[in-house]
């Protein structure tokens, strides 16, 4: 009697239905918490390499300037449009350096971009403009960096950033 085995069918071969909604209830609330985060963390990512990008195209125009006698690629006025030339729809384009005088610039991101760049005067003041569809929602983000001549550089004034923030 000291060997017995239990019935075959009171052995138990799997999970019951209740322990699997109770770990799909717990998978579902972890990942109501968890997306929002991520999007957020995307959403920060794609500003930095803006950042990034702008801070580079006026360093680059500051040396470009003071190597040419104070003219822009293009004359007394930037010649740098909208570069990727595609309308924001939420995918990456790949920048165009043949478009406008970029290429006298020499600035060429590697890769493909979320934002698109542009640098234009307005006035006695330097606009570089970034613009996105963040999340493909047909609305577009901007951020404007305002420059002024300033010692024989251009220096940051201001910054602004409307449009849809995601």
């Amino acid at each position: 009697m000291a060997n017995r085995r239990p019935h075959p069918s009171r052995t138990r071969r799997g999970f019951s239905i209740i322990e699997l909604m109770i770990v799909v209830c717990i998978v579902g609330l972890l990942a109501t918490v968890a997306l929002p985060e991520f999007q957020n963390i995307l959403l920060r990512s794609k500003q930095a390499e803006r950042d990034m990008m702008m801070n580079s195209i006026m360093r680059v125009l500051n040396e470009y300037v003071a190597a040419h006698g104070g003219q822009f690629p293009g004359g007394a006025a930037p010649d740098l449009p909208f570069n990727p030339t595609y309308v924001p729809d939420g995918s990456k384009q790949r920048f165009e350096a043949s478009v406008g005088k970029w290429d006298d610039l020499g600035w060429v991101p590697d890769g493909m971009l979320h934002y698109r760049y542009e640098v234009r005067m307005t006035g006695d003041e330097l606009l570089v403009t970034a613009a996105a569809d963040l999340n493909g929602d047909l609305r577009v983000s901007y951020k404007e960096l305002k420059y002024k001549l300033q010692n024989g550089s251009w220096q940051r004034l201001s910054e602004r950033v409307y449009g849809d923030h995601f």
